[in-house]
């Protein structure tokens, strides 16, 4: 399935990592959002750059899964390839920081956070989350 087609007519959170280092920092912003919203829609995004990683794709498939919880697998992306494209886009600077984003019905950024959630942000996160989910259209 295409990102796109996850994305659409769903409440969503995005989270994407390009580094490793990362994979700590979106656990922070996940497990609470998943508690508290169980039937929120999830997508994570994982990087994998490197023109050497594409030949041992398979096998690294299997090693990337592995650092995430197996109900977490059919909504994890990994893309083999540059990701300036995709972060200039977004607005996500800093490789090896996570990103979250709350994304609506209509595939619009509603919400971002960035690095190790705080408390404050994770209710942020929570409220954007509930109202847009509540809402039988996006708030505009």
């Amino acid at each position: 399935a295409k990102l796109s087609e996850i994305l659409g007519g769903k409440v969503t959170l995005v989270s994407v990592c390009v580094r490793d280092i990362a994979i700590p920092m979106l656990k922070t912003w996940i497990q609470p959002i998943k508690e508290a919203n169980p039937n929120l829609n999830i997508v994570q995004v994982s990087f994998v750059e490197g023109a050497m990683y594409k030949m041992f794709k398979g096998m690294l498939l299997g090693s990337i899964k592995s650092r995430y919880p197996a109900d977490e697998h059919k909504s994890l992306f990994v893309s083999f390839s540059d990701s300036e494209e995709f972060r200039e886009q977004l607005g996500l600077k800093n490789r090896l920081v996570a990103y979250v984003f709350i994304v609506d019905q209509e595939r619009r950024i509603r919400w971002r956070g960035v690095g190790y959630a705080m408390q404050h942000e994770l209710k942020a996160l929570q409220k954007s989350a509930k109202t847009l989910s509540q809402s039988p259209k996006s708030h505009r």
